[in-house]
């Protein structure tokens, strides 16, 4: 939806067409991902970003009320207070997991704070080092 669009919660994007979606967009590299190992190569890791509902690795962003109608009563603020942080993977991670368990593929997922960001690269260097 672009960098524009309103705010999302997982709960909106776990639907059967957003979960085929995913698996569309992950065909190609899941290939790509195969022909690597079995050829040798080694992936270090994949990067999502925490917070995130579709790309969130350790978490994401939830909300039973979101998604309502806009009309006059509709409370901005009660619903933005609705919006909580659960330990949980975004659809698209859980998606490319699932993908890669299919192919008995294990790759490292680590994740970027975007409240953060200098902080997690740096630990993601780590990490990859």
């Amino acid at each position: 939806c672009g960098l524009k669009r309103w705010g999302q919660v997982k709960d909106q994007l776990e639907t059967p067409y957003f979960k085929e979606h995913c698996k569309n967009i992950l065909a190609p590299f899941i290939s790509q991902i195969i022909d690597y190992f079995q050829n040798g190569y080694e992936i270090s890791a994949c990067i999502g970003v925490d917070g995130s509902p579709s790309c969130g690795v350790n978490s994401t962003c939830r909300s039973k009320q979101w998604g309502v109608e806009i009309d006059s009563s509709l409370s901005l603020e009660k619903l933005i207070k609705s919006v909580e942080k659960v330990e949980e993977e975004g659809v698209f991670i859980e998606v490319f997991k699932k993908l890669l368990d299919e192919h008995k593929i294990d790759i490292k997922f680590l994740a970027i704070d975007e409240a953060n960001p200098k902080n997690s690269i740096e630990n993601l260097l780590k990490e990859l080092r």
